[in-house]
């Protein structure tokens, strides 16, 4: 969200831009052109800890009395769906199920949200509105920024590590990848963090797999080296911003055989069904990692889905609409 309020800000000025992040966390990849107003709460905070973060949110939206709040994840949502005053409210859908783990708390919000008149925003065509199947939505893509490109020249041919790029949840599927090098035997990189980190670092040591964790890192692509192949063995995603990225930076990949992953229009070797089915089409680039380098149609289409100008059009739109409705 930071290039989208960043973009926006310079681009449109005659809209005051404020940028409100709830978790404390590392410093994201674009800084932030417009006004900053941290909450500060604690990643995984209990309940007194995201109450009185709740308490700033609630005071900070009162004081200002901002025209249009867009709310980008499921604990702005919980805290909006509480605000004491009425909002014009935008809620962009990221996932399959934001709410996962937390469903009953999650339909209580979207349903509140909804009975206050909250609009709806999807970043995919795939993805609908969880939990309200009955509500239309306009679909923004996100923009991407991607700064690192793969060496088209490199002398290396072979595949020698695996990389994993992401959040380590049940979603992501990070279980498999470590099957996978587990079937394969080559060495792997874990880049992220999540809730399965611990128990993905002993299923490694019990299968003697051979695995680095580095934890999240706010420039991922900059760790690949000559021979690595990124694999994406998730169950579902919402806009796979890792794939996105993946293909504009060139970099060559293996992917989950999924509906919303097609729309990538990769070549046919690079979707896997199973396990096996990984470690088959890594066997079978094994000396030729060039093969599984994403096709210039495919980038060409990305770049134009993904123009920032386009997106920040669709965003002022989006954000004019609103405003008129009040």
């Amino acid at each position: 969200m930071n290039l989208i309020c960043s973009k926006f800000a310079l681009i449109h000025k005659e809209y005051e831009i404020t940028l409100v992040p709830i978790n404390k966390g590392q410093r994201d990849l674009v800084e932030p052109e417009c006004r900053v107003v941290p909450i500060d709460r604690q990643w995984r905070g209990g309940f007194i800890d995201t109450f009185f973060s709740w308490l700033k949110f609630t005071t900070l939206i009162i004081r200002e009395r901002p025209n249009v709040i867009v709310l980008n994840c499921a604990l702005p949502e919980l805290f909006a769906s509480l605000v004491p005053i009425p909002a014009n409210v935008i809620v962009v859908e990221h996932s399959r199920n934001p709410w996962s783990g937390r469903e009953f708390i999650g339909h209580l919000v979207r349903k509140i949200l909804k009975w206050r008149g909250a609009k709806f925003i999807s970043v995919s065509k795939h993805l609908g509105i969880w939990s309200l199947p009955e509500v239309e939505c306009a679909t923004i893509a996100n923009p991407v920024f991607q700064g690192v490109r793969r060496q088209s020249d490199q002398k290396r041919k072979s595949i020698t590590r695996l990389v994993f790029i992401g959040r380590l949840s049940a979603d992501k599927n990070p279980h498999e990848f470590i099957k996978i090098l587990e079937d394969t035997k080559f060495p792997g990189l874990v880049i992220g963090d999540g809730i399965l980190l611990e128990e993905l670092e002993e299923l490694a040591r019990e299968n003697s797999v051979i695995v680095k964790f580095i934890g999240h890192q706010v420039k991922p692509w900059e760790f690949l080296e000559e021979g690595d192949l990124l694999i994406v063995p998730s169950k579902f995603e919402g806009d796979g911003l890792v794939i996105v990225e993946a293909i504009l930076g060139r970099f060559p990949l293996l992917l989950s055989d999924t509906e919303e992953f097609r729309r990538f229009q990769l070549h046919q070797f690079s979707y896997c069904c199973t396990t096996k089915g990984f470690v088959e089409s890594i066997d079978r680039f094994a000396t030729n990692i060039d093969g599984l380098v994403p096709s210039p149609q495919a980038v060409e289409k990305l770049e134009r889905e993904r123009s920032t100008i386009s997106i920040i059009d669709s965003w002022r739109k989006a954000l004019s609409m609103s405003v008129a409705e009040q």
